[in-house]
């Protein structure tokens, strides 16, 4: 569906047109606020004016067909005012009710999909066009937005008037387009999405999503186009909100959740940069307005501040950010020492001089400037706190700093070290932190693929035979298969073996000695359902083998039954769990990693989350936080973790999913319980 009329209607229709309703009151302050040529006819059965507006008694009373109607009404009015506009021939629609049940909202969908009834919707608040003055929208604005070249996507309208909150004094950058898709009954974020790609007026694009997986799956195409033609992408996920450290492997305690995992891989596959909030979206889209300067990817960055103490901390800062300070070299630190009055060094200290003169802050940019390889440079500046001094050489050094437009150079950015403001200073990036994790972003630009493992196998060897078992009838593989196509890229298991008789499972049982497991094989059942643990004896093992056969030709009739797997029983040993989840085309897999069995946390805690490939250093980190508290090698660990990652990104397009279970540490060395496979269908890969 197209979401191209929502902007440029000539008459609109408003449905449930009352005043001294919220979101009634709102769009018409926005209507009025508009400078747009826009014919508004409002739409109520007992009233006769509104906003200035002849009321007309409902949508078949209209003395013109619509471009599009804005419903505000109730969710149980919706259904028939879709069938109505269906009969009438209306195109578009934007629905703003809550509170549709799964019925409802599936009639809604149904009835607009038959009659080519594009929809916005549901709990919408509507779509924008501020450069046309299109304000089609009702939510809270606090001042009318600023034109500019930034559109934004979004499924919640909190979020996106939290942003508009944000940006109302907003001077560095303004917008272009705005939709918000809500629940996506009709039009989807990523329909809106390839709509702004294409629009030559975007030039960044800002994606506030929800935490749903399938919606962040099916934006990856369009955002990764985005990238190819050099638009930048920023996006915030309501999964990080509350997140404090946005690094992708977090500490063993404060996992990330699943839908804040699929975020990064969605943000590493389109480039994107990964806002934690609304400051930081701000914040990023502020730094792209700033024209590039340069197309260095150089990660090196000069440092400028009026205090030792600032300095030392933009160091740190910049470090954990992995940007490298680089040293001024004798020949630029004898150019700059009369400037300064001091030996310098980076970070450069200009609290002796140059505080109060603005062409001495130029003469030293400009200096900085000429060092081969740098990529940035950052001056910080303090909060301003009224008209004293420290706002009056903020002011001095901003109109330097910004002054310059294009041409060759590094990256020039200001930064305001603290955020304890209510008021911050415009043209600031707001927040240490924040500017250095943007500029190493920038820095690194769209390739923020991870580094390629030495180990990586080529396009044969363990692949071919992968592909060989993958490539068999069946969509689920069986506990057996499964073994063998993760043990072509060496992923350790127990010793096991498939029986298809009960004597055969006794004397493998008492080949394996000890406590055995018996699990059925097939690619039809569900695995744990048929499993039976702690054997001992050949009576139990040959009762338990006929137990599960017959159990499972009872329960799955037509189930193909391969016989029964044999395996060494581990009791009490303690179990993690690791898995890849393919999220589609476009998202490289994810892999997770953390506790399993009766000990696992419910929600998820504990939890680690990487995306393959793995480098040899980010297994050994991965692992090291997973065997926090559990007995184990790392190194064992990191080997596992290397082979599921290649086995990940080798065969992303092939696999759905792998599940492994009961990762035992045996022998010196971490082997695997239990394991499954599913293969990708064309079903998985179809776009949500």
């Amino acid at each position: 569906m197209s979401i191209q009329g929502f902007w440029h209607p000539e008459n609109v229709a408003v449905v449930g047109a009352s005043p001294g309703r919220y979101f009634a009151d709102r769009l018409a302050e926005n209507l009025a606020a508009g400078s747009g040529d826009l014919r508004v006819m409002p739409v109520h059965p007992r009233l006769r004016r509104v906003w200035g507006h002849k009321v007309f008694a409902s949508l078949a009373a209209l003395p013109a067909r619509p471009d599009l109607v804005i419903l505000l009404v109730g969710a149980r009015e919706v259904p028939g005012q879709v069938r109505t506009m269906a009969r009438l021939g209306i195109q578009r629609c934007i629905v703003l009710a809550e509170g549709l049940d799964d019925r409802s909202a599936r009639n809604v969908a149904e009835a607009s999909a038959r009659a080519g009834v594009a929809l916005l919707g549901a709990e919408s608040l509507g779509a924008l066009d501020v450069p046309d003055g299109m304000l089609l929208y009702c939510g809270r604005l606090v001042s009318v937005p600023r034109p500019g070249d930034v559109s934004i996507v979004s499924q919640s309208g909190g979020l996106l008037n939290e942003l508009f909150r944000a940006t109302s004094n907003e001077v560095r950058f303004g917008f272009r387009r705005v939709a918000c898709v809500g629940t996506q009954l009709g039009i989807r974020a990523c329909d809106v999405a390839a709509n702004l790609v294409d629009d030559d007026r975007t030039a960044t694009i800002l994606a506030l999503l929800d935490d749903d997986p399938a919606t962040m799956a099916a934006m990856a195409a369009p955002l990764a186009r985005a990238r190819d033609v050099g638009k930048n992408v920023v996006i915030l996920g309501t999964a990080l909100r509350d997140s404090i450290d946005p690094s992708f492997v977090r500490d063993n305690t404060q996992g990330p959740s699943l839908a804040s995992g699929v975020l990064h891989a969605l943000s590493r596959s389109t480039g994107a940069f990964l806002a934690r909030d609304v400051d930081e979206v701000v914040e990023a889209a502020a730094l792209l307005a700033r024209k590039p300067r340069t197309s260095s990817r150089s990660r090196s960055v000069a440092l400028v501040s009026v205090s030792q103490g600032v300095g030392k901390l933009m160091a740190s800062a910049a470090g954990e950010a992995g940007l490298r300070v680089v040293p001024l070299g004798a020949r630029l630190a004898r150019s700059l020492k009369p400037l300064i009055g001091r030996v310098p060094a980076n970070p450069l200290d200009l609290s002796a001089a140059g505080v109060t003169d603005p062409a001495v802050m130029e003469k030293v940019v400009t200096r900085l400037a000429a060092m081969p390889d740098l990529g940035a440079i950052m001056v910080a500046m303090h909060p301003p706190r009224g008209d004293d001094f420290s706002e009056k050489r903020n002011a001095r050094w901003l109109s330097r700093l910004t002054a310059p437009a294009g041409g060759p150079g590094p990256l020039l950015v200001p930064v305001q070290v603290t955020r304890s403001v209510a008021l911050p200073e415009q043209g600031l990036v707001q927040g240490l932190h924040t500017a250095m994790r943007l500029v190493a972003w920038w820095m690194t630009g769209p390739d923020l693929s991870p580094e390629p493992d030495p180990g990586k196998p080529a396009d044969g060897g363990p692949r071919l035979e992968a592909l060989r078992i993958l490539h068999g009838p069946a969509r689920t593989l069986s506990e057996p298969s499964s073994r063998r196509v993760l043990e072509t890229y060496g992923l350790p298991f127990d010793d096991w073996f498939v029986t298809e008789t009960p004597s055969q499972a006794s004397r493998r049982a008492r080949q394996l000695g000890g406590p055995v497991c018996l699990k059925l094989a097939s690619p039809d059942v569900p695995l744990k359902s048929f499993t039976r643990t702690d054997l001992v004896g050949d009576a139990a093992v040959r009762d338990a083998f006929m137990e599960l056969t017959q159990s499972a030709r009872h329960d799955y009739p037509g189930a193909r039954i391969l016989g029964v797997l044999v395996t060494p029983h581990r009791p009490g040993s303690p179990g993690l769990l690791a898995a890849t989840v393919s999220l589609g085309p476009g998202l490289p897999p994810l892999l997770v990693c953390g506790p399993s069995g009766p000990c696992a946390p419910r929600t998820g805690q504990g939890m680690i989350c990487e995306l393959p490939p793995l480098s040899r250093a980010r297994a050994m980190a991965m692992a090291s936080g997973v065997l926090a508290g559990v007995p184990g090698d790392p190194a064992s660990m990191a080997d596992l973790l290397l082979g599921l990652g290649r086995f990940a990104s080798d065969l992303a397009s092939e696999v759905a999913t792998v599940e492994l279970d009961g990762i035992v540490f045996v022998d010196g060395g971490f082997r695997c319980s239990s394991a499954r496979v599913r293969v990708l269908t064309d079903v998985d890969a179809r776009p949500a």
